[in-house]
């Protein structure tokens, strides 16, 4: 059974579609010239700009970020120009995150979340969107473990709404956020048949609600209360199999439409009934009255995946209760394919986003340890390649140095050996396959064909030369020369052979690598999202400026901020460009440190791969990058 309320903020697309992107920029654009020519007051336009933004997502038209934030540009020079508008600057990034989180944009919406969060703090506020965003998609997965442990992290502070309300220490919106977590919370308790949580729940909703009304509320907040009560008595009266009371209460919620019609948006209101109706009839083992309203469920627009699995389970079943055991195996098996594409799909996305929140322990485990091995080999690589230069360097310096000839050959042997070393250490920081293969091809092209030509020159002089001076000298240079070109043949058919084997290290780790050098875990706090599907768009050439342009940013940021938290985020701005945003808590000198090699290095970059660069150091340090994708 899925939470009503939860399904109140998971509704994301209408039965028509009233706008289109021309209508959205022509409604924005016209509610932009009446406030130039002062036909309505700053609060008033940013209250129309909101109900505007909820109603075209409620219509199922995403908008994508870049072009959300031309349409909200007044909006946003309001809001943030006056201490007096704090509101409307949370309401500013929250329409960002609805817009994202409506249309299953997760890592675009734990990226907002995280502003609603940074907007509150900076006003002093505990805020709730990231854990009420986290259980929605936990509860959409059906992780009742990770519902329940998210909860309990914000546990000891909804306790306190109550009291804090009573003191006007918080905003009343923080405790409409609260509802978000104990509707989808109790829901899941109502499943397991706890009722000693599901009473908590309910108490507690009780205090808050007394509170709440006490405060100015609009007709969706009002909406949302009452119908977060009913649903925590529905619950558990359900729980308790007190059926009388569960068809009572769901009068009163078929009611809520006539009570807000026209004050408020109920388009939600027929499919939780409906939905609840079923579950209801079901354990009251009344089969006409389920077949009744699943038919009238069926007949709904099927909006997601996710109802048209619950529409399956029902109709399993019914032809259970019935005796029809075929078709409700047929039925059910139906469902679990859907279910598990939902859930599959879910945990990849969530996996995907490397998101702090998200992580499994064992997976962060696995990266440290292969992080761990890779640069144990990297410095492997470095060690064997100092020792080679100093066994080279000495073979010349002490055993040629009087023969002219032999001695020049060498030189050249040993800048040839310079050159391969340096192209090694940049390949094995790129971590590139492809490269490494290079470097173990050139070590045996042009190292060990210089030696076996120096070899080849000796054994010929000393041939042609039966008694020369220092003949004897020659024989242990030959047989140096000769120990020195075995040792490179066999380690460039070694390192070539390593890099046929060793598995492709994935860009995101490549990310955390640099991460951990620069930013150690036990002094900061640091947070990586990266939608995997904007990964498979980026080339081979892009990915290595973007991870010069971040080894940049982290080494500006360590240089010129004292900071202790770094999050860095890439996802999908639009079908035809991608977004990178690094950002820090620290102090920064805009003045001086924006004219730096630094971040003009970053500048010529991005540039070079025709992206454009923002910076943002009102608040830390923020690089907000755009790069058109190949």
């Amino acid at each position: 059974m899925k939470s009503l309320l939860t399904l109140f903020f998971l509704f994301n697309i209408s039965v028509s579609f009233a706008q289109n992107e021309d209508s959205v920029s022509s409604s924005f654009k016209k509610m932009h010239n009446e406030y130039v020519r002062e036909k309505i007051h700053d609060t008033v336009y940013m209250r129309k700009v909101k109900e505007l933004s909820t109603d075209i997502l409620l219509q199922g038209l995403y908008i994508k970020p870049n072009e959300l934030r031309e349409y909200l540009k007044t909006y946003e020079k309001i809001a943030f120009s006056n201490k007096k508008y704090d509101k409307y600057r949370i309401d500013y990034y929250r329409m960002f995150l609805s817009n994202a989180a409506l249309f299953q944009k997760r890592g675009e919406a734990m990226y907002f979340a995280e502003k609603v969060t940074r907007e509150y703090a900076l006003q002093k506020q505990h805020s709730l969107s990231e854990s009420a965003h986290k259980i929605k998609i936990y509860v959409v997965s059906a992780n009742i473990e990770k519902v329940i442990k998210t909860y309990n992290k914000e546990k000891n502070f909804l306790k306190r709404i109550p009291y804090l309300l009573s003191k006007d220490s918080i905003k009343s919106s923080i405790a409409i956020d609260a509802f978000h977590i104990l509707s989808p919370v109790s829901a899941t308790y109502s499943q397991l048949a706890d009722s000693e949580n599901l009473y908590e729940i309910y108490n507690l909703s009780v205090k808050i609600i007394n509170e709440l009304k006490k405060k100015n509320l609009d007709s969706n907040d009002l909406l949302s209360i009452d119908l977060h009560l009913l649903e925590q008595k529905f619950f558990i009266s359900l729980v308790n199999k007190d059926y009388k009371s569960c068809s009572s209460i769901l009068n009163e919620v078929g009611k809520l439409k006539n009570k807000y019609k026209n004050k408020a948006d109920t388009t939600f209101l027929e499919y939780a009934l409906t939905e609840w109706k079923i579950d209801f009839y079901l354990k009251a083992n009344k089969v006409d009255s389920v077949e009744y309203y699943l038919k009238k469920y069926n007949d709904l627009p099927q909006i997601s995946q996710d109802i048209k699995e619950r529409i399956l389970s029902y109709s399993a079943q019914v032809n259970f209760i019935k005796g029809n055991y075929k078709e409700a195996y047929e039925q059910l098996e139906k469902a679990n394919v859907i279910g598990d594409s939902i859930k599959t799909n879910l945990t990849g996305e969530l996996d995907d986003l490397l998101y702090a929140y998200t992580k499994a322990e064992d997976t962060q485990n696995a990266l440290v340890l292969a992080e761990k091995t890779k640069s144990n080999q990297r410095l492997l690589f470095i060690c064997i390649s100092i020792v080679f230069v100093i066994i080279i360097f000495l073979i010349v310096w002490r055993r040629i140095r009087k023969n002219r000839i032999i001695q020049n050959k060498i030189s050249n042997l040993n800048s040839i050996a310079n050159i391969q070393i340096a192209t090694m250490e940049e390949m094995t920081f790129q971590a590139v396959k492809q490269e490494q293969i290079r470097l173990g091809e050139d070590l045996h092209n042009s190292t060990a064909s210089s030696l076996s030509a120096i070899k080849y020159q000796i054994e010929t002089f000393l041939m042609d030369n039966h008694s020369i001076e220092n003949k004897a000298q020659l024989k242990s240079i030959l047989e140096h020369v000769t120990d020195v070109y075995n040792n490179t043949r066999n380690k460039s058919h070694e390192w070539y052979s390593l890099s046929e084997n060793k598995a492709e290290v994935l860009f995101y780790q490549q990310i955390n690598t640099n991460l951990e050098l620069f930013f150690p875990s036990n002094r900061y706090n640091k947070k990586v999202e990266i939608d995997q599907d904007v990964l498979e768009d980026i080339s081979s050439a892009q990915k290595i400026e973007l991870l010069k342009v971040i080894q940049e940013a982290l080494s500006n940021i360590i240089k010129h901020s004292k900071s202790r938290t770094i999050s860095l985020m890439i996802f999908r701005e639009n079908d035809n460009s991608f977004t990178l945003i690094i950002k820090n808590d620290g102090k920064f000198n805009k003045q001086k440190e924006s004219n730096g090699l630094g971040i003009k290095s970053i500048i010529s970059r991005i540039s070079n791969m025709k992206g454009n660069v923002k910076i943002n150091t009102e608040d830390g340090f923020e690089i907000y990058i755009n790069i058109p994708i190949n």
